[in-house]
């Protein structure tokens, strides 16, 4: 049975988000999604739903992954953030994952993509066992 997976889209080509989702279905997940195209979209898609995974392509019309990525941040949002793009190198690349990014995939090579969605996953999930427990020890002492 496939596994629900709600994930925001940032992206303006519908048929690079119809491609991500097919993607997404054929790995497993049963997405429930939303896509959007500008930063004031992303701020209401956060503020409407707890997402599971956001995927952003890098380059959109007015702002750039880096971008999505400060607003994300400013929110203290602890979803990870995948990109996913056709044109970003690796030097680009490196730079999003110092900014915050969890990944990045190529476009052609989508393959890659639900393998790290499953271990992005599984790190936050880590990551707030370990901040409960954190809080646990808190309030105990």
């Amino acid at each position: 049975m496939p596994k629900l997976l709600r994930v925001l889209i940032i992206e303006d080509s519908e048929d690079d988000m119809f491609f991500t989702v097919q993607e997404l279905a054929r790995g497993g997940f049963d997405p429930e999604y939303e896509c959007v195209e500008t930063l004031s979209s992303l701020d209401s898609a956060l503020d409407r739903q707890v997402w599971d995974v956001i995927i952003s392509d890098h380059s959109l019309p007015g702002f750039t992954s880096f971008q999505a990525l400060e607003l994300i941040k400013r929110r203290q949002c602890d979803t990870p953030f995948i990109i996913v793009s056709g044109v970003i190198g690796e030097e680009t690349a490196v730079k999003a994952m110092k900014a915050g990014a969890s990944d990045y995939v190529m476009k052609s090579a989508l393959g890659r993509l639900v393998p790290s969605i499953e271990r992005e996953l599984g790190e936050a999930s880590n990551r707030r066992v370990l901040r409960q427990a954190e809080k646990a020890l808190r309030r105990s002492q």
